[in-house]
């Protein structure tokens, strides 16, 4: 699993948007094929939760793990990872991500 982030923002520093923040992101085979494009996506959810997920530009909505109360993503992630193996029948995936 391999998360790359290209910002300019530290992403503690980004501020939660009506309990949202949605950051542009690529999911990428070890081949070098971009197989999404789309939105990782932080939410705020009922329970106050933050949840790590990613929305692409076709629609689908691939849902991650909750983030850690100390803002640890690890667990998040992985869960977000497995999703990708369900439904692109890989591993070893590259998620890119730009914060602006």
């Amino acid at each position: 699993m391999v998360i790359q982030i290209v910002s300019k923002t530290r992403l503690r520093d980004v501020q939660l948007d009506k309990g949202n923040v949605a950051m542009r992101c690529a999911v990428i085979s070890r081949a070098g094929q971009v197989l999404a494009n789309g939105h990782l996506v932080l939410h705020k959810g009922d329970d106050g939760e933050l949840r790590l997920d990613l929305r692409t530009d076709g629609g689908r909505l691939l849902q991650g793990g909750v983030i850690g109360a100390d803002g640890d993503m690890t667990i998040a992630s992985k869960a977000l990872f497995r999703q990708f193996f369900e439904v692109w029948g890989m591993s070893d995936l590259t998620l890119t991500v730009t914060v602006r």
